[in-house]
């Protein structure tokens, strides 16, 4: 009977978990989830060389986002999770996580979408879709990394639309690195989501896709259950950001890398990483 009640009240636990989430998903917005922009944790105050690069190549793939192949000499090398100042032709700069390889030392690649205006665009985002085309030269600073890949003998990702801009290099890695991984990769729908048919091939069956217009919100409550020692990795808005925290097993402290809302943009990106 003692067994009985635990597993009782073990179930009992876990559906709670599973609807304080839900709960917490539904009063804060997943979306929009721009691109991401201005950190608050110290990014950014370290001193970089800036550098003229040129964009080789424009590309779209998802609605709304538009991905920059940015080539230049001498580029530094970066690892997963890094990203760059973009120094746009008004005099913004906006930061933005690195979505290409890192073994191409020619170029980096970003990708950011259009937000805000009724989807007409606004500040940093509007001037990337509207002036910055094949052959303009912009400048750039960085890469710096505030939101690096640990060792871990597993990953948990989860991204919400562009949120899986940094998560990418990072699934690369995880892959060709032979380590156990899941992805939970969710978005508004299908044909906003970027790189979708990339990480649905990379992972086979170990990327879950939840489009809110065919499946609603996500079900985080499996966090509950991720082993002792899983780095766990999000990227997306707020509301998701906020559910995973909440639905990790308790004691456990979350790493976090925080990138606030400014006026112009809205984006968050987080680490949180279950500790030993």
């Amino acid at each position: 009977m003692a067994r009985f009640a635990s597993v009782a009240l073990a179930a009992g636990a876990a559906l709670l978990v599973r609807r304080a989430v839900r709960r917490r998903m539904s009063t804060a917005p997943l979306w929009p989830m721009p691109a991401l922009d201005e950190p608050v944790s110290g990014y950014g105050r370290g001193r970089t060389v800036p550098r003229k690069v040129l964009v080789a190549g424009r590309t779209s793939p998802a609605e709304g986002v538009v991905e920059l192949r940015l080539e230049g000499t001498g580029l530094p090398a970066w690892q997963p999770g890094a990203h760059i100042d973009l120094v746009l032709p008004s005099g913004l700069v906006r930061q933005y996580s690195l979505c290409g390889d890192p073994a191409d030392t020619g170029a980096y690649t970003v990708a950011t979408r259009l937000v805000g205006a009724g989807q007409g665009g606004r500040g940093g985002s509007r001037e990337v879709h509207e002036q910055l085309h094949a052959g303009v030269e912009v400048e750039i600073r960085g890469p710096r990394n505030r939101f690096p890949l640990v060792d871990a003998p597993a990953y948990v990702f989860v991204a919400g639309g562009i949120g899986i801009t940094p998560v990418l290099p990072m699934l690369r890695a995880a892959e060709a690195a032979g380590a156990d991984w899941h992805l939970l990769y969710c978005g508004r729908s299908r044909a906003t989501m970027p790189y979708l048919a990339e990480v649905e091939a990379l992972g086979g069956g170990r990327t879950t896709v939840v489009a809110e217009d065919e499946s609603g919100l996500p079900d985080l409550g499996l966090l509950a259950d991720v082993p002792e020692g899983t780095a766990v990795y999000c990227c997306g808005p707020d509301g998701l950001m906020d559910a995973v925290g909440a639905a990790l097993p308790e004691g456990r402290t979350p790493r976090l890398e925080r990138f606030s809302a400014s006026a112009t943009t809205g984006g968050t990106a987080f680490e949180v990483e279950l500790r030993r």
